[in-house]
């Protein structure tokens, strides 16, 4: 049966695609969801499966090297973080290399996930939905060396 809880795919129930199949979303580095706004995950769920991804890696939601006022960590409004770094997709990490195909097709769907932020990655360098940055700028060129070989992902809320 088809199922699209955010209306993400008015066309999908006409084609035939269903929301049905499983997406595993992993954790390493003894990460856990505690801590972290339950939009994260769901919207990752819902990219992976807008974008036909069978598995996520996620190599941080709360730890990690990250600046001080990174979503990452829980804030002072509701205590929870609203990030997570992803390093892999259908068990294939992630490298610089990776601006095409599926990488690139996650990203555009992270993008029509609700509340949205951040979606830093090796495709695009994103927020709010639209681009952040010029590619010439020195803020540019650090927020691609830093994501180049993963996806950063945070929501609003």
């Amino acid at each position: 049966m088809f199922t699209d809880p955010f209306g993400l795919c008015p066309r999908c129930a006409t084609i035939g695609w269903t929301f049905g199949y499983p997406v595993t979303i992993t954790l390493a580095n003894n990460q856990t969801w505690d801590k972290v706004s339950p939009n994260v995950r769901t919207n990752i769920d819902v990219a992976a499966r807008l974008s036909f991804v069978g598995s996520v890696g996620i190599s941080w939601t709360t730890g990690g090297t990250h600046d001080a006022a990174s979503r990452h960590y829980p804030d002072a409004q509701g205590g929870i973080g609203k990030a997570a770094d992803i390093y892999s997709l259908n068990g294939s990490e992630i490298t610089a290399a990776d601006h095409t195909g599926v990488v690139a097709t996650f990203q555009a769907a992270l993008n029509v996930t609700p509340g949205a932020r951040e979606n830093f990655g090796p495709a695009r360098i994103d927020k709010l939905g639209k681009p952040y940055c010029t590619s010439g700028s020195p803020e540019c060129k650090k927020l691609i060396e830093d994501h180049k070989d993963h996806i950063h992902y945070s929501v609003n809320k």
